[in-house]
């Protein structure tokens, strides 16, 4: 599962050649499943908001390390670099600042996803 930021281009936020690629050269599966993580990962960062403000590092890393697979898996790799470094935070450091700060950013990224797919689906 790439986690490649540099595979994702302003325009698209997906890894689209490796998304394609895990989805056995199926565009349109690949299509489905950039929808299927918009949909469900606002439920993986509730989650991972309500461990954050509980300060509990456990559930922090665990939010974080499954918002990072599922990611991975959509060829989302921002977003998946994101909460790798989420997780990284909460395991070494704790550093409260840039936690807020890297939460605001994977806020930033997923929005990206989402109005990508969006466009997608609007010109499909």
């Amino acid at each position: 599962m790439p986690t490649d930021p540099s595979q994702a281009t302003d325009n698209n936020p997906f890894d689209m050649p490796g998304l394609i690629a895990r989805c056995l050269n199926d565009e349109a599966f690949a299509r489905s499943t950039m929808r299927v993580f918009v949909q469900h990962i606002p439920e993986l960062l509730a989650k991972l908001d309500a461990a954050v403000q509980s300060k509990d590092a456990t559930k922090i890393a665990d939010a974080a390390h499954t918002l990072k697979g599922a990611a991975g898996n959509a060829g989302a790799t921002r977003v998946a670099a994101v909460a790798q470094d989420i997780e990284t935070i909460v395991k070494s450091s704790y550093e409260f600042e840039l936690l807020e700060r890297q939460m605001k950013t994977l806020g930033d990224e997923f929005a990206h996803c989402a109005q990508h797919v969006d466009t997608m689906t609007a010109d499909s």
